[in-house]
């Protein structure tokens, strides 16, 4: 909201700033770049997405206690979630998650974790590495609505989150949006998904996968 010490009323001399400027600076101001988004190899853009199918179950590994984590991190024991965090940002129009796939990356553009609000909370992980050994983030595939999931910021601090939805995106459509403030206070978790072989070896991801979740505790009002 723009504010001024001048009384109510035209001003000479000055004009609104176009809708358009208006709406770049709001993204840069959050930490999204207001040209083609990349997220890891994915290309960013505004089209609406289908629903995701149910991923088929896969047998789940124990999750490593927040406690053993050297400073931030996300577990959800029903699906052995767990992945110690590393704060990343979008370089140019990219963004990518740590190089070690055991870990996930906390977009600094974001809420933090303790925040009410509407702005998100985003992590990025991958699902392999080009050995095709599991990553992090794999875990997502298997989680569904009515999960928890518990992060824990570099202070220590912790907070449960229930998952609400999961949402499959073509590669080249993943909205912009996901960056923005929206209509509540989601922790937004995303990764590759629909693996496909290559002829004659090797292996790719068509689509993301974006699952997410809301506070169990009720928002802040602060």
């Amino acid at each position: 909201m723009e504010t001024s010490a001048t009384p109510v009323g035209p001003v000479a001399g000055r004009r609104r700033a176009p809708r358009g400027a208006r709406v770049r600076a709001r993204l840069r101001r959050w930490g999204v770049p207001t040209t083609a988004l990349v997220l890891a190899l994915l290309t960013v853009s505004a089209l609406s997405p289908p629903p995701v199918e149910q991923a088929q179950a896969r047998p789940v590994a124990p999750a490593v206690p927040l406690e053993a984590m050297d400073g931030p991190g996300i577990v959800a024991e029903d699906v052995g979630l767990s992945a110690p965090l590393d704060d990343i940002r979008f370089e140019g129009s990219v963004i990518a998650p740590p190089e070690d796939v055991s870990r996930a990356g906390l977009w600094i553009g974001g809420a933090k974790f303790g925040d009410g609000g509407l702005e998100p909370t985003v992590l990025v992980g991958h699902v392999s590495d080009d050995q095709d050994r599991p990553g992090a983030f794999k875990a997502i595939w298997d989680l569904e609505p009515g999960m928890v999931a518990t992060t824990r910021d570099a202070s220590g601090r912790e907070r449960d989150w229930r998952v609400v939805s999961s949402t499959r995106f073509d590669k080249d459509r993943l909205p912009r949006s996901l960056f923005e403030p929206g209509d509540e206070r989601v922790l937004r978790l995303i990764t590759c998904d629909q693996r496909t072989e290559r002829a004659g070896g090797g292996f790719h991801y068509e689509d993301n996968l974006v699952v997410d979740l809301v506070p169990v505790d009720a928002p802040s009002s602060a």
